[in-house]
């Protein structure tokens, strides 16, 4: 005899399960249960419920805790791996702070030499020519 396949409303997939509705809703989210849809309702497959929603057996925590502290200690790592990169970006962004003003500077000072050059330059020859001979 073939199982026909129970769909249930979340409400009622909650209840029977033994959790709440934003459960189920986030794991649908995620892609994690099959539904349908009918009359503007949504219906999860229960089988797919059972074996999402199984109360962990207590041998099985000690597995978990396990797993749980070695991500916790990967994420440490990453985390202070980040830590150091950043640091590191921050003394770049220093060093380019202190070039970025050493060039203003130039472009100031070379800006001031163009434009006494060019004064220079706007000066009739005649005036040039007597200011050297009074300075002789």
């Amino acid at each position: 005899m073939a199982h026909e396949a129970e769909w249930l409303t979340v409400k009622e997939a909650a209840d029977k399960a033994g959790i709440t509705t934003q459960a189920i809703y986030k794991k649908l989210k995620h892609n994690g249960l099959q539904t349908k849809k009918e009359d503007g309702r949504i219906y999860v497959l229960w089988e797919d419920i059972q074996t999402w929603a199984q109360p962990v057996a207590n041998n099985d925590t000690t597995e978990i805790i396990e797993v749980l502290k070695n991500q916790l200690e990967s994420n440490q790592q990453t985390i202070n791996l980040l830590q150091t990169q950043l640091q590191e970006k921050d003394a770049q962004i220093n060093q380019l702070h202190v070039i970025l003003a050493q060039s203003q500077d130039i472009m100031k000072r070379t800006q001031l030499a163009l434009e006494s050059a060019e004064n220079r330059l706007k000066t009739p020859w005649w005036t040039r020519f007597l200011r050297r001979r009074k300075l002789c």
